[in-house]
């Protein structure tokens, strides 16, 4: 009888060096504060849930179609590298109120060339291997900065 003596691989390590390296702070610019998502330090922060839907802020990027939780998006500004995002939260907050925890930043603060008073929305980058957007780091942008590349609802008003 013949034992296998071959290492066990390490899974983790194969499927990162498949799917390659998350986006750096660099890239994104602009990260989430809340709850468990990526602050601009680098690292993760925990915040209390909330059960009430809050309402979307007034007259924030009144010339843009708002955006929906699932859309996929792509940042305006990159040039090379078209990265799709998944839109995962939509949230009551314009730019400059969305406060980035652990610094005196807001988004409107790392974001100067977009207006202020944009919503902003949290995405996640993933890829067709991503098993679950929950355990993804989640990022902040101002409205004008997302162009919205793939709606999964009809954004016409029937569902």
């Amino acid at each position: 009888m013949q034992v296998n003596t071959r290492p066990k691989p390490d899974w983790e390590e194969a499927y990162q060096q498949y799917r390659g390296p998350e986006p750096s702070i660099d890239e994104a610019e602009a990260v989430a504060g809340p709850e468990g998502v990526l602050t601009d330090g680098g690292e993760d922060s925990h915040a209390e849930p909330t059960e009430t839907q809050l309402p979307m802020a007034d007259g924030a990027g009144d010339d843009l179609e708002p955006l929906h939780v699932g859309d996929h998006v792509q940042d305006v500004t990159e040039d090379d590298d078209e990265k799709t995002m998944v839109v995962v939260e939509t949230t009551p907050h314009t730019a400059d109120e969305y406060r980035l925890e652990g610094t005196d930043k807001t988004v409107a603060d790392v974001n100067p060339e977009f207006d202020p008073t944009d919503d902003v929305y949290e995405v996640v980058y993933s890829d067709r291997t991503t098993r679950s957007i929950e355990t993804l780091k989640r990022y902040a942008f101002p409205r004008s900065r997302l162009e919205r590349v793939a709606a999964i609802h009809d954004v016409g008003g029937e569902e």
